[in-house]
């Protein structure tokens, strides 16, 4: 159930982003996960903290991009008023 809603989400991810770093990101990482998926039906991979750690790693940065969006599309940063003094 993880790996289907890691793929499922990630394609979803891709196919709405807007931002072409974000869409990249997101096509980077399917295809790393489709490797390491390959890789592992004839290695036990994810025990090794060298690949194990970077991919949880760039699996949370895919899976908050859009909430990065949603956060920005929110609350747009304001120029801070001049206070005039006589």
């Amino acid at each position: 159930m993880l790996i289907q809603a890691i793929l499922i989400n990630t394609w979803r991810i891709y196919i709405t982003e807007k931002d072409e770093f974000s869409r990249g990101l997101a096509m980077g990482f399917l295809a790393a996960f489709v490797g390491l998926i390959v890789m592992g039906f004839g290695a036990n991979i994810f025990v090794i903290v060298r690949i194990a750690e970077p991919f949880w790693f760039l699996a949370a940065c895919v899976m908050v991009l859009p909430q990065l969006r949603d956060a920005q599309e929110v609350q747009p940063i304001e120029e801070p008023q001049k206070v005039e003094s006589t």
